[in-house]
């Protein structure tokens, strides 16, 4: 059982495969008449146009053989592939690559295969065209030739439709950018991703820059506070002296008005330590520094509140001995030495605060500063991205147009020079590209056609009708793809064209133009006709001929048999001998050694006329018969199977016949 083969390059030969999108199509006349043919030049049952899909073999047209495809390892054309001649099996139970396949050994056997591999331009193996009979033979040079004539046709219509397939992108591309004029472009699509991100970088520095210009501010308000506050608290120990000098002057004067001074320097001090608890930063060190002066100070207001009213009270001699039992000079000394120590606390405080705002703030500044620079750097890497990016993308559409140019050339040379007609229409019937091939065939330039109706110019008056039909239907894309229809040239010839059609449509659905490609089949319909009329002779001598017709295995069993056959050995019909007489040596030789004999002699000679021996009937009767045989050889030589004619002579004497059976026995001898 063969092994799948090493292709030099699957990647390559598969991508090419599948350019002509035509795996898992359904059938197409096109392709369907070369495997007619095929099956028809060469005489076979089964006819295929097989494409090697990974480790299938799919096939995309069959005649004789109901299956769609079969595993590749287990196919004949996984040798055909490996060679560019025609690789013939004649006998696959007698060739030991085939011997146990199960294609060779079931039922109807595959015991004969000739098969050609359809090679592309790029020399891809994309598959073969092949036929395969159920019983041993051979074909001769001239099927041979034509089995390779109908290969390189089946490339070229692979060829025909990759072409078209490619015309169909290109025409929808151009249609689809002029009539969008903002498609999804990818250009558009990554322009629009570097701006977008370009965007998103700004806008990330800003907010940085916002969030620390944010963050110094909010510092710089505290520290501003802080100082304020430590500016006023300067002024605080001033104002309690003086205080504690008012409060002396009235104990000894009793002076309404040194009370009244007394009073508003007291007033004085407590809006001061007021607005400092409000400048002071909340939950700071600063605030827990005031809540201390403003005890001690709360103290000695009310100590000193309590000396003058002894001395409003009492007089000057009690308010005086009063404060100096409760109050002496160290006493107040170390009050606002106390009170002293926590203003020096807190200018101390802020010095550190001012230091490590001043430390943040060269902080925060220093990012700003890198944020501001990596984002610029950042801006102008990605600008010049964008600008690479728009300079490649003038670069490639320089390039595509040059190449949609080369492309536009190639496709016009390729339809000037492809054997095979191709028309293109618009939606009102109208020639809008005639190639070099219709040009050749219809006898008309594209100049005198262009822009005109084409059933006015090369159909028959009693084809339009009905063409005009298939284009209706072709315009609302309800697709009758094959077609043939006779085409009437410039001379006055009718020629018969197969079609085969495809719609490009516009980005709406509406189909704007049909494309077609024909084949002038006008010989090949000729011969198909000229084939059948000779197979139905061949099968009316073989049917109506009053001798026996037969061809038979070198094992003795019958492959084919004639209604006259039949009649002579007392069967009723052909399908009876076939299906009865397994053994001719056996079951029809009334001598079985004679069939032995005769099949010596063959080996020898290609050929015996008039061998006369005794043969049983299906009622077990005798009669006589003469028999002229010959055998079918190979191209080496050797036999595939015999074929031959039987007459009953049984109304003769038997004489004549001891004395042959006699001859053959002695030439057997002689030869041996």
């Amino acid at each position: 059982m063969p092994s799948i083969p090493h292709f030099a390059n699957e990647t390559k030969r598969f991508a090419v495969l599948q350019q002509y999108k035509i795996l898992d199509t359904a059938s197409e006349r096109t392709f369907d008449d070369i495997t007619q043919i095929a099956a028809d030049i060469c005489q076979t049952p089964i006819a295929l146009i097989s494409l090697v899909d990974g480790d299938r073999l799919w096939f995309k047209s069959s005649i004789g053989l109901g299956a769609t495809e079969i595993p590749f390892n287990l196919s004949f054309c996984s040798y055909a592939i490996q060679q560019a001649e025609v690789f013939i099996v004649p006998d696959s139970l007698a060739d030991e690559r085939f011997v146990n396949n199960p294609l060779a050994t079931g039922e109807p056997p595959a015991r004969f295969y000739a098969g050609v591999a359809l090679i592309t331009s790029e020399g891809c193996v994309l598959g073969t065209l092949c036929v395969i009979d159920h019983v041993p033979r051979q074909l001769t040079s001239e099927q041979i030739n034509i089995l390779k004539v109908l290969a390189r046709q089946v490339v070229d219509q692979l060829e025909i439709r990759r072409n078209l397939l490619e015309i169909e992108r290109s025409v929808m591309s151009a249609g689809t950018a002029e009539k969008s004029g903002k498609s999804h472009n990818p250009f558009i699509r990554r322009l629009s991703v570097w701006f977008s991100i370009a965007s998103v970088v700004l806008l990330g520095i800003s907010i940085i820059f916002y969030q620390q210009l944010s963050t110094v501010m909010e510092l710089s308000r505290t520290v501003v506070a802080q100082h304020n506050a430590s500016e006023q608290l300067t002024d605080v120990l001033s104002q309690i002296k003086q205080i504690q000098i008012d409060q002396q002057y009235y104990l000894i004067s009793g002076k309404p008005d040194d009370l009244t001074l007394y009073r508003d320097h007291v007033r004085a001090l407590n809006q001061r330590l007021q607005t400092l608890q409000l400048l002071a930063p909340v939950a700071s060190e600063q605030k827990r520094q005031l809540s201390t002066i403003l005890q001690f100070v709360s103290r000695e207001m009310a100590e000193m509140d309590v000396a003058i009213a002894v001395r409003k009270n009492q007089g000057r001699e009690a308010a005086l001995n009063h404060l100096l039992m409760n109050r002496s000079q160290d006493q107040l000394i170390q009050t606002n030495q106390k009170i002293e120590n926590q203003i020096q606390s807190i200018t101390q405080s802020e010095q550190t605060y001012i230091q490590h705002w001043m430390q943040e703030v060269r902080s925060r500044t220093d990012r700003v500063a890198i944020a501001s620079v990596s984002g610029t750097l950042l801006e102008l890497l990605i600008l010049g991205l964008m600008f690479r990016l728009i300079y490649q993308e003038i670069r490639k559409r320089q390039v595509t147009e040059q190449s949609l140019k080369q492309e536009r050339d190639f496709i016009t040379a390729i339809l000037d020079t492809i054997d095979a007609l191709v028309i293109v229409l618009d939606g009102s019937a109208r020639i809008v590209r005639f190639n070099q091939k219709c040009e050749k065939v219809t006898g008309y330039s594209f100049a005198e056609v262009r822009n005109k109706p084409f059933w006015n110019i090369f159909l028959a008056s009693d084809e339009v009708d009905s063409i005009k039909v298939i284009f209706s239907k072709l315009m609302s894309q309800d697709l009758p793809v094959l077609h043939k229809n006779t085409w009437t040239t410039r001379s006055g010839d009718r020629r018969l064209i197969a079609w085969s059609n495809i719609t490009l449509s516009d980005t709406e659905g509406k189909v704007e133009f049909i494309i077609g490609t024909g084949i002038d089949i006008t010989e090949q319909h000729q011969t198909e006709q000229e084939l059948r009329q000779a197979e139905a002779k061949y099968r009316s001598i073989f049917e109506n001929s009053i001798e026996g017709v037969f061809q038979t295995t070198l094992e003795g069993r019958f492959l084919s048999a004639n209604p006259a056959l039949a009649r002579i050995y007392g069967y009723d019909s052909p399908e009876e001998v076939l299906a009865t007489l397994t053994d001719i040596a056996q079951q029809v030789y009334v001598n079985p050694h004679l069939r032995q004999d005769l099949m010596r002699i063959m080996q020898t000679q290609d050929q015996i006329l008039g061998f006369e021996y005794q043969v049983y009937r299906k009622d077990s009767s005798i009669i006589w018969v003469s028999e002229s045989v010959r055998a079918i050889r190979d191209i080496n030589g050797k036999i595939l199977y015999y074929e031959g004619s039987v007459v009953d002579i049984s109304e003769r004497s038997g004489l004549k016949s001891n004395v042959n059976a006699f001859k053959i026995r002695k030439f057997g001898r002689d030869n041996s």
